[in-house]
């Protein structure tokens, strides 16, 4: 069909193959190109308008090649032979330069002029291939005991609508054509672009007489058994992106519409779930058992995912950092309105100077300590260092409140963020008070 990931570089292989046998001073043979009419066209139109690439090409129409049956005046068939439109002359040339015994092809469920293909050897080997296409019966009928199926098979069965929708088949659907077909190998091909290294095999590995296509793949009707014992070295090869597909596989599976299914794959995902734990748990004992030993070692609280919403936050600390405002509800008018910007201003304001006011006491706790622990070692002769006098507010009830928050420095990271925040939704509540006080004053004009 005329999908560009099925015709495109023809062209090229045409150019190519007549500079080969020019090059060696041979003559060019005749060769037979099967096509659709569509795409006889375009090759046509492009030998006559940009350069020649048929002088020793014979097309071959598709549409040419499918058997009718005779039929009356009222369109039902008629038993009899059936016919193909091919010029007879032209097919037994054909088959004949081509060691064929006979060649048919039938419509595709896919796209307009899309089509499948049988053929069957000189010495008997029946060689079949879907195309692009959505189950035919009639592409069934037509491979009856091949020996040699190349089936499309785009996406996993758990994709079924989606392979209805894009006219696809899936892996399942393949390999069941295969077996009502009667084929003796079925070789799967054309994978969605979901499996870029390798296809999930789950619904193929377990089928003897079904195997993958890959890139660069050559294999003879004596050694294609031997394609399914590559299985377990691509999935070694391509583990990362395998288990990466089988992931994306649970979640189609959780999807589906087939309850049965869907609760096969809710036991598979809590089995693992169940081993996963265990050695979680595992890994939990082990850190318990191997303890941080020396000074440097910080003790974070025992649950680290508690709410700090709940902290109790020091009165006298949410106002060393200007938060006090906005405790007592007032109704302001439009004298105090215009105090709203500097409250905005006091919010950052307040973050650095209770940065400023836990790094200074943390330094004035560790200072106190050594000054305490060098006195103590000393004894009593030893004078003690005369503390000098501070200007302005003691920081020494501070000191006392947050003294038990420093020796966290976890503990400390979390207050900031809570103190920020209920200092924001202070000024946030102040700032909607003033609009209700001032939208009263207007009501109270206006009735004037």
């Amino acid at each position: 069909h005329q999908h560009a990931d099925h015709h495109l570089g023809s062209i090229d292989i045409l150019q190519a193959r007549e500079k080969v046998f020019k090059e060696a001073n041979l003559d060019v043979p005749l060769l037979y190109f099967v096509v659709t009419n569509r795409y006889r066209y375009y090759l046509t139109a492009y030998h006559h308008s940009f350069e020649p690439v048929l002088g020793n090409i014979h097309l071959v129409s598709c549409e040419d090649l499918i058997f009718h049956t005779p039929k009356n005046e009222f369109m039902q068939e008629i038993p009899g032979d059936r016919l193909q439109l091919i010029d007879p002359a032209l097919k037994k040339e054909f088959l004949d330069y081509t060691s064929l015994s006979g060649i048919e092809t039938c419509k595709a469920v896919h796209c307009a002029h899309a089509y499948c293909v049988s053929m069957v050897t000189g010495e008997g080997y029946k060689f079949t291939y879907s195309g692009d296409t959505r189950p035919v019966q009639r592409l069934i009928e037509m491979g009856k005991g091949s020996d040699l199926l190349i089936h499309e098979a785009t996406m996993e069965h758990i994709l079924l609508k989606d392979a209805i929708v894009k006219k696809h088949s899936t892996f399942t659907e393949a390999i069941e054509a295969g077996k009502e077909m009667e084929a003796k190998f079925t070789v799967l091909t054309h994978f969605s672009q979901r499996y870029a290294k390798m296809p999930m095999l789950n619904e193929i590995e377990d089928q003897e007489n079904v195997v993958i296509a890959f890139d660069n793949l050559t294999f003879t009707p004596a050694n294609i058994h031997q394609i399914r014992l590559l299985y377990p070295a691509l999935k070694a090869v391509f583990k990362n992106d395998y288990d990466a597909m089988c992931d994306r596989s649970q979640i189609h599976t959780y999807h589906t519409d087939d309850e049965d299914l869907r609760n096969e794959q809710i036991e598979k995902l809590k089995y693992q779930y169940e081993g996963k734990q265990e050695n979680f748990n595992k890994i939990h004992e082990w850190r318990m058992k191997v303890k941080p030993k020396g000074r440097s070692a910080i003790k974070r609280p025992a649950d680290e995912n508690k709410d700090y919403e709940d902290l109790q936050i020091p009165s006298t600390l949410i106002k060393a950092v200007g938060g006090g405002g906005g405790s007592e509800k007032k109704l302001k008018t439009e004298e105090n309105s215009e105090k709203e910007s500097d409250n905005q201003d006091n919010s950052d304001v307040g973050s650095s100077k209770l940065i400023e006011v836990v790094e200074k006491n943390a330094d004035d706790l560790d200072n106190g300590n050594t000054v305490a622990e060098e006195n103590r070692k000393a004894g009593p002769s030893v004078e003690q260092p005369k503390k000098k006098k501070k200007t302005g507010k003691k920081a020494g009830p501070l000191v006392d409140e947050i003294k038990d928050i420093m020796r966290n420095k976890y503990l400390a990271s979390q207050l900031l963020n809570v103190v920020n925040r209920r200092f924001e939704e202070s000024v946030k509540e102040e700032s909607e008070e003033s609009s209700e006080g001032d939208r009263k004053i207007e009501k109270s004009k206006n009735s004037m």
